[in-house]
């Protein structure tokens, strides 16, 4: 008889051990190797995005050189492209007599030249300068061109052309480049 009791004890006693064995096995696919899985599927998706990224830009390569090749500044034969210089910062009271001669160069009046003068306060190595001048709407682009020619114009910011009024108002804000 007390073999008939033992065989049923380790029988159950194997059915417990194997139940938490699986349990254990259960659990360590669920906590550890069903996560990793799910990490590495988005990595495989963001592997695949990338690859489809390289694709586009090899493709997109060619057409990228073209249109930068094309956007290369060629200086336009004609147009005054003086070597830039920075403007004394004892020659700023000149530039309204500049300005005038350039206009009267270009059949053009000078309605006003003002400089930003808080950029020389704040010790700036750029000058704001606010331009109006009348005249015919032709004559703008010799006035422009001559003042393209400047060697201490850093560039021009605003072109406002008021073609409402006879003669014609531009005005300018042009910034320069001082000491």
């Amino acid at each position: 008889m007390a073999q008939k009791i033992l065989p049923k004890i380790l029988t159950i006693k194997s059915l417990v051990l194997l139940l938490i064995c699986l349990a254990v096995i259960l659990g360590f696919i669920l906590m550890v190797i069903y996560p990793d899985s799910k990490a590495l599927a988005r990595q495989d998706l963001k592997i695949k995005e990338l690859k489809t990224r390289i694709k586009q830009q090899e493709l997109l390569t060619p057409l990228y050189e073209d249109l930068k090749a094309l956007a290369r500044f060629k200086a336009p034969i004609g147009l005054p492209m003086p070597k830039r210089e920075s403007l004394v910062r004892g020659e700023v009271g000149r530039l309204s007599m500049t300005f005038q001669e350039m206009a009267k160069n270009s059949n053009l009046e000078v309605d006003s030249v003002v400089a930003q003068v808080r950029q020389l306060e704040n010790g700036s190595d750029l000058l704001g300068m606010d331009v109006s001048a009348k005249g015919d709407f032709f004559d703008f682009r010799g006035f422009l061109i001559q003042l393209a020619g400047l060697p201490y114009l850093e560039h021009i910011e605003r072109v406002q052309i008021q073609s409402a009024r006879n003669p014609k108002s531009l005005k300018l804000r042009i910034w320069l480049l001082l000491e």
